[in-house]
């Protein structure tokens, strides 16, 4: 009986310490969350999306036209300036350089030969002269037909029958027959009279130097050099293609520099400035930029103002027209209070929680620069250090412990 009196006993205190500790857990004040105020920098960013662009491009095109022998590069590899970018055929070029050396040589061996004697071999001049006219009439021969066939020639390119590189040809030809013309006639000057023989042939000993050098420069021309340094953007022609003088055959854009061009409300332009800092943002990049360059004027179509925004890191990860995510501080403070923005209360003004000396909610009334952002700059009513609750499910004059997060906020 005594054994049965002392478990009912235990039985029923455990039962009141039950209802005890259901009693207190009920009667028991919320736990508020808190959050110290902060002073620090305050910023308020703005963000816009835009594209990767580089410093400049440049439209290489060909100077003489032939058959692509080599395409040396091609789209999306880096080139340095002179590299070779593309060869054309130059075996024609080779030969009238080859022929104009034979024409210099020719000039010298006349030179040579009066100098050693043919000044004093009066019985000669009459031979030669006769030789240097029947030259010169074959020579105009030759011109005439040659006349006919550009002619002919001119007609059929205008009209996209023949190609280009044929009147190219002809317009070569002529060139030659231009220059062994000139010799002639100043040889057949120096027949005439003969103290201006020597000087006559030295000049055209001259001219056919001149001619060699500007073949020379030509024969430059059939092998295409990158302009400047940087990465081949597209190819337009490919080995074995005809191509004509003027031809466009790539476009290469100037890596040193990279730019992200973005079109910003135009709201925030008086907020912005040219060397101002930027971040620049992607899925898998993050890069400090700089603004470069602030458009003149505003597109009143959408009410925007074009930016440019150079790359100062990283360069090599930005690829041309890659989206780009821009931020800019438009607003900044140094030693501004901070308070995360859902810590806000509003009832008929704007205030915060605070607990009181009774341990009671007790609402505070601020003033706050702008309530609509995710950490809100408090102008007046708080101070550095002061502790505010996190109001959700909090009433003004209840009681309410403390669970406290750190100055890093909640």
């Amino acid at each position: 009986m005594k054994k049965k009196t002392i478990i009912a006993s235990v039985v029923v205190l455990l039962i009141l310490v039950s209802a005890y500790s259901l009693w207190a857990n009920n009667n028991r004040p919320p736990v508020a969350r808190t959050y110290t105020v902060l002073e620090g920098p305050y910023e308020e960013v703005v963000s816009a999306l835009g594209y990767v662009d580089y410093e400049k491009e440049v439209i290489v095109s060909t100077q003489v036209g032939g058959i692509i022998r080599e395409v040396a590069k091609k789209a999306g590899e880096r080139v340095e300036i002179e590299n070779r970018l593309i060869s054309i055929d130059d075996n024609d070029a080779k030969n009238v350089y080859d022929n104009l050396q034979t024409s210099l040589k020719l000039a010298q061996a006349r030179l040579a030969d009066y100098q050693s004697g043919y000044g004093n071999n009066r019985n000669s001049v009459a031979l030669q002269r006769e030789v240097l006219g029947k030259e010169r009439a074959g020579i105009e021969l030759s011109m005439a037909q040659l006349m006919d066939q550009i002619n002919q020639t001119e007609i059929l390119v205008d009209e996209g029958i023949s190609p280009r590189l044929e009147l190219d040809k002809l317009l070569e030809q002529q060139a030659l027959l231009d220059q062994s013309m000139k010799t002639v006639e100043a040889r057949q000057r120096a027949l005439a009279d003969p103290s201006y023989t020597a000087s006559e042939l030295a000049a055209s000993i001259e001219a056919a130097k001149d001619s060699i050098r500007r073949q020379e420069e030509d024969l430059e021309k059939y092998n295409i050099k990158a302009p400047i340094s940087g990465i081949i953007l597209e190819t337009y022609v490919k080995e074995g293609e005809l191509v004509g003088p003027g031809q466009n055959i790539m476009k290469i854009a100037s890596d040193s520099r990279k730019f992200v061009v973005v079109a910003l409300d135009e709201r925030y332009l008086s907020s912005i400035s040219v060397d101002q800092e930027a971040l620049l943002v992607s899925d898998q990049l993050r890069a400090k930029g700089r603004i470069h360059e602030i458009a003149p004027s505003i597109n009143r179509e959408t009410g925007t103002v074009d930016i440019k925004v150079e790359i100062l890191d990283n360069l090599e990860a930005f690829l041309q027209n890659m989206t780009i995510r821009v931020d800019l501080a438009t607003v900044t403070f140094e030693n501004a209070l901070t308070i995360p923005g859902n810590y806000l209360v509003e009832n008929g003004g704007l205030g915060v929680y605070i607990q009181n000396e009774a341990k009671q909610v007790e609402a505070v009334d601020i003033e706050v620069y702008n309530k609509n952002l995710p950490t809100v700059y408090v102008t007046n009513g708080l101070k550095k250090g002061m502790m505010i609750l996190e109001p959700e499910g909090l009433e003004e004059g209840m009681a309410v412990e403390l669970k406290t997060e750190g100055v890093d906020g909640p």
